[in-house]
């Protein structure tokens, strides 16, 4: 069990055998220098505005992630991702922006959140002839979809 105060991995001893006995957590050092040095060797990345693949036409966008290595050989999971990759990417395109980025961030679906951006897709596909009006079928296309845009 750890103590109070402790935190970090765990730490061991030597027992009276000669065995390691687990001891609980280290403290974490005082001096967070070595954390510093690591973040000015490896500092982040910048985020870019955008990149090219972010701004392709539909057309190359569908045909780059329909086409192997993302197609799982099972005929039905294969075509409803086909089916909602195609339909997100009409909603997106019904958005302003310049980039499916763009596009992303003004349909409201980065700041709904990692569930919530799904009920903008059905509220969009509930217009006639836009597609499945069914939240859970909407949600499932969806999830099965962006998995290839990720």
């Amino acid at each position: 069990m750890s103590s109070p105060g402790q935190l970090g991995g765990p730490a061991a001893v030597t027992g009276s055998a000669g065995m390691p006995v687990y001891q609980g957590s280290r403290p974490l050092p005082a001096d967070p220098a070595p954390s510093a040095a690591l973040l000015r060797r490896f500092p982040p990345r910048l985020v870019l505005a955008s990149w090219a693949l972010s701004s392709q036409p539909k057309p190359q966008v569908l045909a780059r992630l329909l086409a192997p290595p993302f197609p799982t050989g099972r005929g039905n999971l294969d075509q409803e991702r086909r089916r909602g990759l195609t339909r997100m990417l009409d909603w997106l395109e019904a958005q302003p922006g310049e980039s499916w980025q763009d596009r992303w961030i003004t349909s409201g679906a980065d700041a709904a959140g990692n569930r919530a951006w799904r009920g903008l897709l059905a509220d969009w596909l509930a217009a006639p002839g836009r597609g499945p009006r069914d939240p859970e079928h909407v949600s499932l296309l969806a999830g099965r979809s962006i998995m290839l845009l990720t």
